[in-house]
């Protein structure tokens, strides 16, 4: 199999911005191609991205209808540094509960605001609010901006309902009352 990447002209499959996230959807195929640690070969003593970082990127490629291809440069043995694993471990665990909002799911508008970001996929909007830093405090209170119609809203991870109501630009969500007062990676939200 051979692709043509940013080369332009018919023979282009899809565009590979390296290091980066379009500030859009760019309407063409592509796939931001970004690394775990700070470069595309193994160095010691690297910095990897938390699963937290992983997490935020990948909800703002999805959101912006892109996939997005991580590196992760090999030891000189071959195995994988232990940085990178623990970050991609986390990934797979946070996907397993949201894959849903995230697995085949097509852009929709506004795509991405501020730290809310948006999927579609089977007649059901995803929207994730995302938190970068672990010590931001929850609101319990979130402001979607979100102007479809709205009949439900759930949690993704427990079906628990949630309220909802309609403002200038959106929509407040109260999260459920028993819902956890930690951090997350990101709080999803599934709109009906």
């Amino acid at each position: 199999l051979s692709a043509d990447r940013t080369v332009g002209g018919p023979y282009e499959n899809y565009v590979t911005p390296e290091q980066c996230v379009p500030d859009k959807p760019l309407g063409i195929p592509w796939e931001s191609c970004i690394t775990i640690g700070t470069s595309f070969s193994f160095k010691y003593e690297d910095t990897y991205k938390t699963p937290r970082e992983l997490v935020n990127l990948l909800i703002d490629v999805v959101a912006k209808g892109g996939n997005l291809a991580l590196n992760v440069g090999p030891q000189p043995d071959g195995r994988l540094p232990a940085g990178a694993i623990k970050a991609m471990k986390g990934l797979g665990e946070w996907m397993k509960v949201y894959g849903e909002g995230i697995y085949g799911t097509r852009v929709v508008s506004p795509f991405k605001e501020d730290t809310v970001a948006f999927t579609q996929k089977n007649g059901n909007i995803y929207a994730f609010k995302m938190y970068p830093d672990e010590n931001e405090s929850i609101n319990r209170q979130i402001k979607i901006p979100y102007e479809g119609n709205i009949s439900k809203v759930v949690m993704l991870d427990t079906d628990e309902p949630v309220d909802f109501k309609s403002i200038n630009g959106g929509y407040v969500f109260t999260l459920p009352e028993n819902y956890p007062n930690e951090t997350p990676y990101a709080h999803v939200f599934k709109i009906k």
